[in-house]
């Protein structure tokens, strides 16, 4: 009456019938490796294939079993005792180049990408025991490409979610408090603005590693929004210098030109000191030596 009653709870709750099918997956696999304890989480692969010592008759290859345990690690059991088989060179340096990878630190991954990482290594190994050489170094080339997409992937949102979040914060406080005259205000503001779609436009093709940590992403994010506003009010002064070029001194008298020079020198980093290099620096040294 019980066990009808327990299958009748699982038959609505297919979860809790998968978790009993696997614990008797796993009871049966245990009996397999008596002198192992194991930790199963996960079964990838395993080959098993009992000796006939009556027959003198050896398994024709070693026996292995491949999973992840409850911790989340990948792992591996091989008896070559039974087969009286080594593992060959070539497969064992495989393997130790796959947990070598497994090793990279993934708390910055969800727990089902995490999964999938594992898995993809797991089947990696198993074609190393299989000696599909070639398959295994696909497969583990398919997991470090998986892994590096989604750290880029979880650097590219904290960078843009910390730009956003610095840039619209710095501008409020500008307006807020009102540093300096409308003029100085706006050139900060189209300066941030600048430099926000800077790091925007880089996003995707330069990124801190995720596993960096927030903080740094952050950090980051808040040097380049504040080398931004300096850029805009240091573009703000130059165009009044008698030295500056003379589209850029008659660009600054109309209100709307000047603030697309203070995004500009925002949005490029190299505007402002090459233009200060080449106008206040150099021509004025050339000037005085004729």
């Amino acid at each position: 009456m019980c066990n009808a009653f327990t299958k009748y709870i699982r038959a609505w709750f297919p979860k809790l019938q998968a978790k009993a099918d696997n614990a008797e997956l796993f009871a049966e696999i245990q009996r397999h490796w008596p002198d192992q304890k194991l930790s199963m989480d996960y079964l990838i692969a395993e080959r098993w294939q009992k000796a006939d010592d009556k027959n003198d008759n050896k398994i024709e290859r070693y026996n292995y079993l491949v999973f992840i345990d409850k911790e989340g690690d990948l792992d591996w059991v091989c008896n070559d005792d039974v087969s009286k088989q080594d593992l060959k060179s070539d497969t064992s340096c495989l393997i130790a180049k796959i947990l070598d990878v497994e090793a990279y630190p993934l708390d910055k991954l969800s727990k089902g990408n995490k999964r999938l990482f594992k898995r993809m290594l797991g089947a990696a190994i198993v074609s190393a025991l299989e000696e599909g050489y070639h398959d295994a170094e696909d497969l583990l080339s398919n997991a470090r490409r998986f892994l590096q997409d989604r750290i880029n992937e979880k650097s590219r949102a904290w960078t843009l979610a910390s730009a956003l979040c610095v840039c619209g914060v710095a501008m409020a406080c500008v307006r807020l408090f009102r540093l300096g005259d409308d003029a100085l205000c706006c050139a900060m503001i189209f300066g941030m603005s600048g430099a926000y779609f800077s790091i925007v436009r880089r996003s995707g093709q330069r990124m801190t590693d995720a596993n960096a940590g927030l903080g740094l992403h952050v950090l980051e994010v808040v040097a380049r929004i504040s080398i931004g506003m300096i850029m805009g009010v240091v573009a703000l002064a130059l165009a009044g210098c008698d030295a500056a070029p003379e589209i850029l001194r008659k660009a600054c008298d109309n209100p709307l030109a000047r603030h697309v020079v203070c995004f500009a020198a925002g949005l490029f980093d190299r505007l402002v000191p090459s233009l200060i290099t080449q106008y206040i620096l150099v021509k004025p040294k050339e000037a005085n030596d004729e």
